[in-house]
């Protein structure tokens, strides 16, 4: 009788094993998307490495583990795109990659484009429209500039995308140290194998993407590794991950030196760095921004990633905001980066912005997310959407009314807001079980309760999100501190170079104790965590 016993004892455990084991992705957590799926899943040397995607929310997310590591929206897919040098040539066959098993059977296979639904990553331009030889070179049309740029980590591949979509004559290598997600990014997004395998080269004949397995260090160090034929005119690093992991060796003097003896003269590093100005946060950008000057890229500029809120039209920046911790797009170069330094570069923003930049070419109110989340006293509910995939609303009289309780156009900005009408809860709640019944599917967790406090909705119009980021960080990044430097310059935040800081009685900078990151003394992880 002791064999059964112990047989049956041993299914129960794995029973339930199965049942309570941890959720690598949390896509069942409350508050998310009621409608999550993964896409794909891999595992490397480096990390637990997944697609996740959301109809309702726009978005293919890749996360390592729990944490997203960039986003790209499902919509517009890349067949929906009309710029002539991203159209999906009408013949082109794509090879579809087996999803994961979990997928759903006969939902579609993502096919995305190349709008971010990572809000950093429209800052990218930046790095191009600051360049006054490039955009010399074009005669003032961002789209005619030919950059030669390296990004140091993949990400979902969305970066690429935002270069691609402004920067026709951009050619682009990204170096990331892990072949597993490289391959994950080249299976499930479709434009970047076009672009890497089967896209016309440039005019002057530069492939438009490499994708490279290796250490960033070591690529910048040996061209060989990446193959480009001339100096970098950008270089963007974004293999920093807020809380989790910063690699210590691409966060040093000596490491910005390299990346300075790869770029052009004029070249221009972009960081996506994570952090504040104030409270502990500040010790990690502080310490990004006085490690670049003394890596010799004394000219920093700051943008703080900020989207206007409720109609504003300047947002503040004051001492509040210096508390939060924020993405925060970095620029450095040997050459002037503020606004009276580099006026021409500056008129280049301005004029991108009035061209209707980030995406130009893109409608506004088509791709669009009005997610909807009960509040309880004790938990929420998982997020749903009021937005069917064709685009309308799951109860037109509902949508009306919440369009009403939220005051303005709903669809301009990303905004949050909250319910407490008991009346409007109660037919928000009919409506998303009327709908699921109407469609067969299930409802989602927490909306067969009767008990919300409050309906939290959030509306997002992704391509009026990009422009409005963009607008509002560079509206923050043009302010003035004193006559002689601009707030948001490295100058005033982390204080001139090390020579002329140990000559100052007063220091007269924010961050007063930012650290050196060396190869000695490679602290920014610590900082980080």
């Amino acid at each position: 009788m002791q064999r059964p016993l112990a047989i049956a004892i041993a299914v129960v455990l794995i029973i339930l094993g199965i049942t309570l084991q941890a959720d690598p992705y949390r896509i069942r957590d409350p508050g998310f998307p009621a409608d999550q799926q993964v896409l794909d899943f891999r595992d490397s040397t480096y990390t637990h490495i997944s697609w996740v995607t959301s109809e309702a929310s726009n978005y293919a997310q890749l996360r390592f583990y729990d944490r997203v590591e960039g986003g790209v929206c499902l919509r517009p897919q890349w067949s929906d795109l009309t710029t002539p040098h991203l159209k999906m040539p009408a013949d082109y066959q794509i090879e579809t990659v087996a999803p994961a098993p979990t997928w759903p059977a006969g939902m579609e296979v993502p096919n995305p484009g190349t709008l971010s639904n990572t809000k950093y990553i429209c800052m990218y331009p930046l790095s191009v429209l600051l360049n006054q030889r490039l955009m010399a070179e074009a005669k003032g049309d961002a789209a005619k500039a030919a950059p030669n740029i390296l990004i140091v980590g993949l990400g979902s591949g969305v970066g690429v995308g935002m270069f691609a979509h402004h920067f026709p004559e951009a050619s682009i290598t990204v170096v990331d140290i892990d072949q597993k997600v490289i391959d994950m990014v080249r299976d499930h997004y479709p434009m970047l194998r076009w672009l890497e395998q089967d896209a016309p080269p440039t005019a002057d004949g530069r492939k438009r993407l490499r994708l490279i397995a290796a250490d960033a260090r070591q690529a910048v160090i040996y061209p060989e590794l990446h193959g480009s034929e001339r100096p970098f005119d950008v270089v963007v690093l974004d293999a920093y991950t807020s809380g989790s992991t910063i690699p210590p060796h691409l966060m040093t003097r000596e490491f910005f030196q390299e990346v300075k003896g790869a770029m052009s003269e004029d070249g221009i590093m972009l960081s996506n760095i994570i952090g504040s100005y104030r409270g502990d946060k500040r010790l990690l950008l502080g310490g990004a921004i006085r490690t670049m000057h003394a890596a010799g890229l004394t000219e920093v500029h700051n943008f703080p990633i900020y989207y206007f809120n409720n109609g504003e039209t300047k947002p503040e920046f004051g001492p509040d905001q210096e508390k939060e911790v924020r993405n925060n797009v970095v620029l450095a170069s040997k050459m002037p980066l503020d606004p009276r330094g580099n006026r021409d570069g500056w008129k280049a923003i301005h004029d991108f912005i009035k061209s209707g930049a980030p995406y130009a070419d893109l409608p506004t109110k088509r791709y669009r997310s009005v997610l909807a989340t009960l509040v309880f006293d004790d938990t929420a509910s998982m997020s749903t959407s009021l937005i069917t995939q064709d685009g309308n609303a799951i109860d037109g009289a509902v949508y009306q009314a919440i369009s009403k309780a939220y005051g303005n156009q709903p669809h301009d900005y990303r905004r949050y807001f909250r319910i407490n009408e008991r009346g409007l809860i109660g037919k928000t709640v009919a409506a998303v079980r009327e709908h699921a019944a109407a469609t067969d599917s299930e409802v989602p967790q927490g909306w067969t309760r009767d008990d919300a406090v409050a309906l939290s909705v959030i509306f997002i119009d992704w391509v009026h999100h990009a422009r409005s980021t963009f607008r509002a960080s560079v509206s923050i990044a043009e302010v003035p501190a004193t006559p002689t430097r601009f707030a948001h310059s490295g100058r005033h935040l982390v204080g001139p170079s090390e020579e002329e800081r140990a000559e100052m009685a007063e220091p007269d900078w924010v961050i007063l104790d930012a650290p050196l990151f060396t190869d000695g003394t490679p602290n920014a992880d610590i900082f980080n965590n």
